[in-house]
């Protein structure tokens, strides 16, 4: 699958860091968005979407495009902590003001925290925990679609990672229901989706509904791998710590040895959703 950034709506540029990796997939994507005001404002307001780690080169490359939307006026947004989605916001933020920007910092690890369906410009906020507890995804209606900038809930490829502590698998597969629940709110409107990596443009509805499915089939292993272990134990049923390298040998048997500590904190986010962890 390639970027469909014509599916875009006017006043929304995608940027790509240079961070490709197993986490990253292509590279963390940010967003910079001319919003629309209903009070009108004092000036034009521009949204950054995920500026990314820590790279001058991006950087620059979300300043020429700030400066190309003539903003007066920035917000940098962030869709979690995460250091591929956070990293770059403090340098990001000093240089716009060191341009005489007026920026404020929302979310994340240091900005100021949202509030669920809240309005910024024309952009609402969506909280979306279990990918990490302070998720929030962003929903923009404009010129007859619907773009979810949807951070590392959901990617453009492959799945999302949730990883106990802070991964939650309860608040994910909640979250996934209130994005099932967006998509069939928006009627005969296309909603488009805007990753937080991977590729950009692509329907969301079949998307959220594949990691929907993903989930519950993942789950259903896990319970076939639990019901085997308690049958074993008879009486005494295991928890906790005990059950992880089984159900990881069981459920995962194919991961390599490099990728077992990740996988170990999916499965205790797995077995926390189930009671057992």
């Amino acid at each position: 699958m390639t970027d469909q950034l014509d599916r875009l709506p006017g006043g929304v540029r995608h940027l790509r860091c240079d961070n490709p990796g197993p986490m990253t997939l292509s590279g963390t994507n940010t967003y910079v968005i001319s919003l629309e005001e209903a009070s009108g404002g004092d000036g034009s307001l521009v949204a950054v979407v995920d500026p990314g780690p820590e790279d001058a080169g991006h950087r620059d490359a979300i300043m020429d495009a700030v400066r190309g939307a003539e903003a007066t006026r920035v917000v940098v947004l962030l869709t979690h902590h995460h250091d591929d989605h956070e990293g770059g916001a403090s340098a990001l933020v000093e240089a716009l003001r060191g341009r005489g920007l007026a920026v404020a910092l929302r979310s994340g690890s240091g900005g100021d925290a949202f509030t669920d369906g809240e309005m910024i410009g024309d952009l609402q906020v969506l909280l979306a925990p279990g990918h990490t507890r302070d998720s929030a995804a962003f929903v923009l209606q404009r010129d007859g679609v619907d773009v979810l900038f949807s951070g590392d809930t959901i990617l453009g490829e492959g799945s999302s990672f949730v990883a106990y502590p802070d991964g939650d698998l309860t608040a994910y597969l909640a979250t996934l229901d209130v994005l099932m629940a967006l998509v069939a709110q928006a009627g005969e409107r296309v909603v488009v989706l805007a990753p937080g990596h991977g590729p950009v443009g692509a329907d969301a509805a079949p998307v959220v509904e594949r990691y929907r499915a993903h989930r519950q089939e993942r789950l259903d292993e896990v319970r076939t791998v639990l019901a085997d272990v308690d049958s074993e134990n008879g009486d005494s049923p295991a928890q906790g710590d005990e059950l992880v390298g089984p159900v990881v040998d069981g459920a995962y048997s194919d991961i390599g040895p490099q990728l077992r500590p990740a996988v170990e904190a999916v499965v205790k986010a797995q077995l926390a959703h189930l009671g057992r962890f």
